[in-house]
């Protein structure tokens, strides 16, 4: 088994430099502990001050917004799903309607969604995960040390 592998050179949370290098074990998507803690977490979308199990991943959030802020042009759900496995791998986080569901997550203002023939086509502005998220989302992980 070789060193894992990681598609991403900066922090999926804050875009800071990743430092850590990728290991047997860990990838190190993250800068550091903090941001780590913060992506370590779950939300649920009516409530995001309730900690469970069956809300939202942020590292899956993270890893979505990353996908399409680095295809540079819409893509829709199947190809957003193709991508994010090819790059992170078949992680159980990454559900069938994922992209439907997580879009909420994220401010309107940063992302455009666009009606076509084919379905559904995602495209994000070039801007870090934790400037994107919903402030009421971003509060709650703000609060994570």
């Amino acid at each position: 088994m070789g060193v894992r592998f990681r598609p991403n050179s900066t922090c999926l949370y804050c875009d800071a430099k990743l430092e850590k290098e990728p290991t047997i074990n860990r990838a190190n998507y993250t800068c550091g502990g903090i941001c780590y803690r913060k992506m370590n977490r779950s939300l649920n979308y009516f409530n995001p001050e309730i900690n469970r199990r069956n809300g939202q991943s942020m590292f899956g959030l993270s890893m979505i917004w990353w996908t399409l802020r680095n295809a540079g042009t819409p893509l829709t759900h199947h190809q957003l799903m193709s991508r994010i496995r090819s790059n992170f791998g078949d992680m159980t986080i990454f559900k069938l309607k994922l992209t439907s569901t997580t879009i909420k997550y994220f401010d309107p203002a940063y992302y455009h969604i666009e009606e076509t023939s084919k379905g559904f086509t995602f495209q994000v502005e070039d801007v870090p995960f934790n400037v994107a998220l919903r402030s009421k989302y971003l509060n709650v992980l703000e609060q994570v040390t």
